[in-house]
């Protein structure tokens, strides 16, 4: 299968599309060429008002079942990361096998009584199943919340939806293109000083052999705005089908300082690593992970990250020398009872 420059392939919008998103099994070779793209943003969950919904988004709750979204106003919509001004019992899912899509953000409050603006809707769901095949990103795979609407001087400025969910497992994932399930930009009235929150960032997991697209080209990060989310997460684990080979977690919010963290939750009881950065914040909790939990390299955090924990449970890292932990300048850690 090939996308060729100015090709987009999508599936339609929930919820004409019941959830199931965009299934794609390759039995030899997946081409994604410049100026092509596998896009399925804006598809995922609607956020409040968009597309004959009512003043609620559409929602996952932390056990993945669609339910209507709280009664908030300018909220983002949550997903593998916490939409801005949201809390963690929004976020669903496990990181190493994303099924769902991006809830939609929340409706904006008005000073004047008039008026509706539409949250914006999360993103769509990918799921590319070729364990023999090569899949070649040289365009773009997108699963992007869409960004939040406004009006003034009403201050109807909503959330943005929350990224989406990208799967992809292959033998080899190669090119230089992007893959991204970010969320989506809070509705601005800068003038006014008004936000919406940004939508938390979706799920992505690439289970591979062999992997030379950059890892900096695969992001969930927050929509980013004056009220950000949380990053969501990326998983990469060096085996096709071995479901027993760790793989390494990353949690990237794009430089986007935000109050919210990013809940790890998981079925794994081991990764390789885990890289936090650019103002990321995570949280792992009792009951969200196994315990024990091990991770197999030492946690180096740098920069302006936060590492926290919550409640009783044993991390366990298999290091015969140095630090098992290491904060450098700007790092924090907290230890949540």
């Amino acid at each position: 299968m090939t996308v060729a420059a100015g090709g987009v392939v999508t599936h339609s919008g929930y919820p004409l599309n019941n959830g199931t998103g965009l299934q794609l099994n390759i039995g030899q070779r997946l081409e994604v060429l410049p100026g092509g793209k596998i896009d399925v943003s804006r598809v995922g969950l609607r956020g409040a008002y968009s597309s004959g919904r009512g003043s609620t988004p559409e929602a996952y709750n932390a056990a993945g079942q669609l339910i209507d979204g709280p009664n908030e106003n300018h909220w983002g919509g949550s997903h593998g990361g916490i939409g801005g001004g949201s809390n963690e019992g929004w976020v669903y899912e496990q990181i190493e096998n994303p099924t769902l899509l991006g809830s939609g953000g929340h409706r904006g409050g008005t000073q004047n009584g008039c008026c509706v603006s539409a949250g914006g809707n999360g993103g769509g769901l990918v799921r590319i199943v070729a364990p023999t095949a090569t899949v070649v990103i040289d365009g773009d795979i997108l699963a992007n919340g869409q960004q939040g609407d406004w009006q003034s001087p009403n201050n109807l400025n909503t959330g943005g939806g929350a990224g989406g969910s990208i799967f992809i497992q292959a033998d080899a994932i190669t090119g230089g293109g992007n893959i991204r399930a970010d969320g989506g930009t809070g509705g601005v009235v800068a003038s006014r000083g008004w936000y919406g929150g940004s939508g938390g960032g979706g799920r992505v997991a690439l289970l591979y052999n062999q992997l030379t697209l950059p890892a900096n080209n695969i992001t969930a990060r927050n929509g980013g705005s004056a009220w950000p989310g949380s990053a969501g997460t990326v998983f990469l684990r060096p085996s096709a089908t071995d479901p027993a080979v760790p793989g390494d977690l990353i949690v990237d919010n794009g430089n986007s300082a935000s109050g919210h963290d990013t809940p790890l939750r998981t079925g794994l009881t081991t990764i390789r690593s885990l890289t936090l950065r650019q103002s990321s914040r995570t949280l792992m909790a009792a009951g969200d992970l196994p315990s024990p939990f091990t991770l197999q390299t030492p946690l180096n955090l740098t920069g302006p990250v936060t590492w926290s924990t919550r409640g009783v449970w044993t991390l366990a890292i298999p290091n015969d020398t140095g630090f098992d932990l290491t904060a450098t300048s700007g790092a924090t850690v907290v230890n949540e009872h």
